[in-house]
């Protein structure tokens, strides 16, 4: 019994003092940790957005529209532009302003970007000046990064901008126009932007071991999933759409209405006949009350005139005719005429 003994106050007063202080430490380890590993998704994310922004300033045109008349010595710029097929412009990246637009998971802001050419290293004289770009952290006490792109230029007297080009990005994932590259990506890394877009830039796409077609632009081995989608008018007749609740495959039609093609109903679902007879000595034309899908000549008394349609608008699917009877000679002049809805 006397040789059983417990911790005295002392000794637990020590042991709560060491074990606190373990567990300070594993704490500050942590944080330093998980500020290391939010730092480098950051610096990772800021050359990402550097590498995008090389690539779509590898298009002449984007870089134009970029810089075009702005001193190559020294300028600040506002906004990045990418340049499509059809020569319209928008903005890939721009300042922040008010704490937005923020890019990547992590937020980087754009803080600042400049033109620079008074490096002795480039300088316009050597036909080169300096893009440096500013990032910075969407927190309050933000971390910064800065890196340089070397622009090439040709400048005029007054040392503006005319034309300019980078040499492309690692990754080529922006271009705008850039046919070197074969796959781009067109869109923002804005935070909560919607998903980009991949460009093909080739006439012809095979997806899977398969022999290129020479007739399809697009050629798939194995299955193509359509989805449902709400958009149909003139400008994107074409389109083929799956609605999955009532089972329809639908398409897109002329008119920018959506056709189901689960439809079986007939081509001509009636007829109108119209009759004409006349006896004066010139030609008479008759417009069709109507639209109809085709009109023929259904009888005439070729003796004494001559009978033919003619439709008014030729690219629709239906439309009003005219119907036309010349009268010769003889007695009157009959044509009979028969139109199809």
């Amino acid at each position: 019994m006397k040789n059983d003994r417990g911790f005295s106050i002392v000794q637990v007063i020590i042991s709560m003092g060491l074990l606190t202080g373990i567990i300070v430490a594993g704490l500050k380890i942590m944080q330093a940790q998980t500020k290391v590993g939010k730092s480098s998704n950051f610096y990772f994310e800021s050359i990402q957005i550097v590498d995008e922004i090389k690539t779509i300033l590898s298009n002449k045109k984007s870089c134009a529209l970029s810089f075009e008349n702005k001193s190559a010595y020294f300028e600040t710029v506002k906004h990045i532009f990418s340049v499509d097929s059809k020569l319209g412009g928008d903005v890939e990246y721009r300042v922040q302003a008010d704490g937005k637009p923020l890019y990547g998971e992590s937020g980087v802001l754009i803080e600042n970007m400049e033109l620079n050419g008074n490096s002795p290293e480039f300088g316009t004289s050597k036909g080169l000046s300096i893009l440096k770009i500013s990032f910075v952290e969407d927190r309050s006490r933000p971390e910064k990064f800065s890196f340089e792109i070397p622009v090439h230029v040709e400048t005029n007297e007054m040392g503006r901008v005319q034309s300019c080009f980078t040499l492309p990005g690692i990754n080529g994932s922006s271009s705008s126009n850039h046919t070197s590259v074969v796959w781009s990506k067109r869109g923002k890394l804005e935070k909560n932007s919607k998903p980009d877009t991949i460009h093909a830039h080739s006439d012809k796409v095979v997806i899977g071991n398969l022999k290129e077609e020479k007739t399809a632009a697009l050629s798939i081995e194995g299955s193509l999933k359509l989805g449902n989608s709400a958009i149909c008018d003139i400008t994107s007749s074409g389109l083929l759409s799956y609605e999955r609740e009532g089972d329809i495959l639908k398409w897109c039609n002329t008119r920018g209405e959506w056709e189901n093609l689960n439809d079986t109903s007939k081509l001509i679902s009636e007829f109108k006949d119209f009759n004409i007879v006349h006896r004066a000595q010139d030609t008479s034309t008759t417009l069709t009350d109507h639209e109809f899908r085709f009109c023929q000549v259904h009888g005439s008394k070729y003796k004494s005139g001559i009978c033919w349609v003619r439709p008014i608008q030729t690219d629709r699917s239906s439309g009003k005719w005219e119907l036309i009877s010349q009268y010769i000679r003889g007695e009157e002049v009959k044509c009979s005429f028969r139109c199809f809805r």
